[in-house]
């Protein structure tokens, strides 16, 4: 499993790069464009990301200077927001999900279904 996975990332991370993007970042994006146009704590964002040891608010603050995010500080917490600039990185890399998931071109449905169902039951034997 481990070995499927680090192939993944590897295949996604060469797709993203080629947008200036990482897997943390476009999970950064995704999360704020969920709650857009409203805005969420730094905090909040860390609890909902897949990727949880990267220094979040190094890559947060480059974000904003890249334009992709707005942070604004209130009393005591940090509120990010997704920029326009933003949602069009995020349109620009959902343009290569089907290659970045590896849809159907690479994977039947049929394929897809079965190694779900066993690491569906796999990990219900780890719990």
């Amino acid at each position: 499993m481990l070995f499927v996975a680090e192939f993944i990332r590897k295949h996604q991370s060469a797709i993203l790069e080629k947008q200036n993007l990482t897997l943390p970042r476009l999970d950064i994006l995704r999360i704020l464009k969920r709650v857009f146009p409203e805005s969420i704590t730094i905090t909040n964002i860390k609890e909902e990301m897949i990727y949880k040891t990267i220094d979040h608010s190094r890559m947060i603050d480059k974000m904003k200077r890249e334009g992709l995010v707005n942070a604004t500080k209130n009393k005591t917490t940090k509120e990010i927001a997704i920029t326009v600039r933003g949602l069009d990185a995020l349109s620009a890399a959902d343009k290569y999900y089907d290659e970045m998931f590896l849809a159907e071109n690479y994977l039947t449905e049929e394929n897809a279904r079965k190694i779900n169902e066993a690491l569906q039951e796999t990990l219900g034997k780890i719990k």
